[in-house]
């Protein structure tokens, strides 16, 4: 049963067919951004988007932060989840984490880039549709 269990959550992080690797290029660190549109399942209120992240060896980035959330009003903004990298612990190559969008809402996925400065952040901004499935 728990083998069950374990593969489930490791289906849950492999990337979903649209995903696309960038590089952003002022700290040389390889994101993936999930696909525009992420389908949920009936009566789920979340779906789930697979995020990702890889330091190379040049990297001035200290961590990285993927956010997800949504905007309630024009003037304020609700974070549903927040997952980190931090560099020194996780070495090279990918490694990916589930971020939950609310269904039916147009959300936000936001990379905060961190330098090596304390107090030096740099922001890569995605949007994501996630659709209610019918």
């Amino acid at each position: 049963m728990n083998l069950l269990v374990a593969a489930a959550a490791a289906a849950a992080l492999v990337p979903q067919p649209g995903s696309h690797p960038f590089r952003d290029r002022s700290s040389q660190v390889d994101l993936l951004a999930p696909p525009t549109v992420i389908d949920c399942q009936a009566g789920h209120t979340y779906g789930i988007a697979v995020v990702g992240v890889r330091f190379l060896q040049r990297s001035r980035a200290g961590s990285v932060r993927a956010q997800t959330g949504r905007a309630a009003s024009p003037f304020q903004w609700v974070i549903s989840e927040t997952s980190y990298w931090l560099r020194s612990e996780i070495g090279g190559g990918w490694h990916y984490k589930a971020v939950r969008p609310r269904c039916g809402e147009v959300n936000f996925l936001n990379y905060r880039i961190g330098r090596r400065r304390p107090g030096v952040h740099r922001v890569v901004h995605l949007r994501v549709r996630v659709r209610a499935a019918a």
